[in-house]
């Protein structure tokens, strides 16, 4: 194992399945919110073919700015708006299950990481 191993593959795909997290917490949030469309991760291969990096986040820039209530009252027609209309996109089992997913990744890059800071430790102490 490269004493460079956690530093270039496991700390990167740690913060990579923070954003899926921090993703899926704002979907989970908007469950209520009508109209909401729900944002998505896509992962993609780490730098030099290793590790997890983001690819991209589907939807993001569309997460709603604080203080920007939406008018859900009768339009001009008295009728709603159609995002009043339109449920949330929000499927709260797919984002528990992704959730889920995305805590054991996570899970597994921080277990490596402290292998490679337990190696470092006896390679140290073999040194000294």
């Amino acid at each position: 194992m490269s004493m460079q191993f956690a530093s270039s593959t496991a700390f990167p795909a740690m913060n990579a399945f923070s954003t899926g997290m921090q993703v899926v917490a704002h979907n989970i949030a908007n469950v209520s919110t009508a109209g909401f469309d729900p944002s998505s991760v896509r992962y993609a291969t780490g730098a030099g073919g290793k590790g997890v990096s983001v690819g991209s986040v589907r939807g993001e820039g569309q997460f709603p700015v604080a203080g920007q209530e939406e008018d859900s009252s009768l339009n001009a027609a008295g009728q709603l708006p159609p995002e009043v209309l339109a449920p949330s996109g929000t499927d709260v089992a797919r984002e528990f299950t992704t959730m889920i997913a995305t805590q054991h990744a996570f899970a597994a890059n921080a277990a490596t990481g402290r292998a490679w800071d337990e190696m470092l430790g006896v390679v140290l102490d073999v040194k000294v």
